[in-house]
């Protein structure tokens, strides 16, 4: 248990300096040595994961509606990216302002990478 919680946290701390770095280096660099998916679809990616991960590691510790809760969890940061994405469709401008569809993919993408991650844990005990 106690080394589950490491590995989560590790996991955690990896997930916060990759985002942290796509967020804090200068867009044009990204373009230039990145290329356009790193700089449209990365982010999209490892926040959704990190969430479900803050949430997992702190949430769904020793609980016996751990199935229920992930499903939950899964949905609830799904939908904190495409609520925003949907608002930017309408020209709402609400965590961005460009809308694009492949958006959603990619958070589906970063959860799904998520819950996978959680449900190896249960299959390593």
């Amino acid at each position: 248990m106690i080394r589950e919680r490491k590995i989560k946290g590790i996991i955690l701390i990896v997930l916060l300096i990759l985002n942290l770095f796509f967020h804090l280096v200068a867009t044009s660099w990204k373009r230039a040595f990145l290329g356009p998916f790193f700089t449209a679809y990365m982010t999209d990616i490892i926040l959704p994961w990190y969430f479900y991960a803050l949430i997992s590691f702190i949430v769904l510790k020793n609980r016996e509606k751990k199935h229920l809760l992930r499903i939950v969890t899964a949905l609830a940061v799904f939908m904190m990216g495409a609520i925003p994405e949907t608002l930017q469709y309408f020209n709402i401008k609400i965590l961005g302002s460009t809308f694009d569809p492949l958006d959603y993919a990619m958070y589906f993408i970063g959860v799904l990478g998520g819950v996978l991650v959680d449900y190896s844990f249960d299959e390593a005990k």
